[in-house]
Formats: C-alpha cells, sequence, structure tokens
C-alpha cells in the first residue's frame, strides 16, 4: 500500500485510479505470502524427487539415456538452462518409467504424459509473467511511481504469474503421483521410495 499513498501525490486524485491500484497491489501481496510459504518447500521438494526419479529409472536397464542424477538436480541452477533442461530429465523420467511399467517397450518413441507437458508449460509461463511484472513494478517504484496504468499492469502481471505458479504446482503434484506410482510398481524395493 505504500506505493498507492505515493502514487495518491502523483495522480491528485483522479477518481478510481487509486483504488484500482489499491486493488491490484492486494491481489499481488496476497497472491506473492500464498507462493512464499509454497515455493522454497515445493522447489527442494521437487529437486530431491528429480533426483530419486532419477536414480530408479536408472535401475531399470534403460539403454542410451542422454541425463544423469546429477543433471536432475543441477540443471535447476544454470540461469535460463533450468528453463529446457529439468524439462529434458523430466522426459527421460516419464518415457523409461512407462516403458518399465509396463516391462517391455522402446522408452524414446513412448508419448510423453500430458499433464507433466502441462506442469512444464505452467512453470515456464508462470516465470515469464512474474519477472516481467516484477521488473515493471520495481522500475516504476524506482522512479517514484509516475504511469499508474504501468504501475498496475506489472501489478497485475506479477499477480498472474503467481497464479500460474500455483496452477503449475498442482499439474506438478499430479504428474509426480503419475511418474510416482510408475516408478513403484517398475523397481525393486530398495526403502527408497521416488
Amino acid at each position: 500500500m505504500n506505493e498507492a499513498r505515493q502514487f495518491d501525490k502523483v495522480v491528485g486524485g483522479e477518481p478510481g485510479s487509486l483504488v484500482r491500484l489499491a486493488d491490484a497491489e492486494e491481489v499481488t501481496q496476497g497472491l506473492i505470502g500464498l507462493f512464499s510459504l509454497c515455493a522454497i518447500v515445493l522447489a527442494v521438494l521437487t529437486i530431491i524427487w528429480w533426483y530419486q526419479a532419477y536414480s530408479a529409472i536408472d535401475r531399470s536397464g534403460a539403454t542410451g539415456r542422454s541425463w544423469s542424477s546429477g543433471w536432475a538436480v543441477g540443471g535447476w541452477f544454470i540461469p535460463f538452462a533450468n528453463f529446457v533442461i529439468p524439462k529434458l530429465v523430466l522426459n527421460e523420467i516419464d518415457r523409461v518409467s512407462a516403458v518399465a511399467a509396463e516391462g517391455s517397450g522402446e522408452w524414446r518413441s513412448r508419448p510423453l504424459l500430458s499433464i507433466a507437458n502441462w506442469w512444464w508449460a505452467a512453470f515456464v509461463t508462470g516465470a515469464v509473467l512474474f519477472a516481467a511484472g516484477s521488473g515493471i513494478t520495481a522500475d516504476q517504484v524506482e522512479r517514484g511511481v509516475t504511469d499508474a496504468d504501468l504501475y498496475s499492469t506489472g501489478l497485475w502481471l506479477t499477480a498472474a504469474g503467481l497464479a500460474v505458479d500455483v496452477a503449475a504446482a498442482l499439474f506438478g503434484a499430479a504428474a509426480i503421483r503419475v511418474l510416482g506410482s510408475r516408478l513403484t510398481r517398475s523397481t525393486p524395493k530398495t526403502g527408497v521410495v521416488p
């Protein structure tokens, strides 16, 4: 709400503009709070699952794989490549786990799990929207909020990015459930559940 108060001086009492700006800030702050509570825990759990899942397909006997369990973790920490490498690792986990669960077949020709594709599309879209919105609002705050419409647009883009990230988390949970079930059926009991 601090930015809304600062902008009140610039707007000079224009009817409705301050209310729209305050609404955008409230929605954004609420989604930032929700996302912040879940983001770190989800990120850590996802990376752990990625590593365990890749380790589980190591035991499947599938040959000709392109990635390793090290990439399942390390791919997340390379800027910009973290939008591509983890998805490629996930594709390999998806295909190998499908073949391993069925007991036969060539893993490279398997179709990808749709929910995993939705997960990744939502993850990337949410990240791009959040980055764009955050950049716009940070620029406006730095300049003293000189353009109400631009600042409001930044807030709504940030909120949209966070909302899409919440959807990505739901798609991810559904994909992990399916993939985890496949991996559990296809791997010998070792005490480690992917």
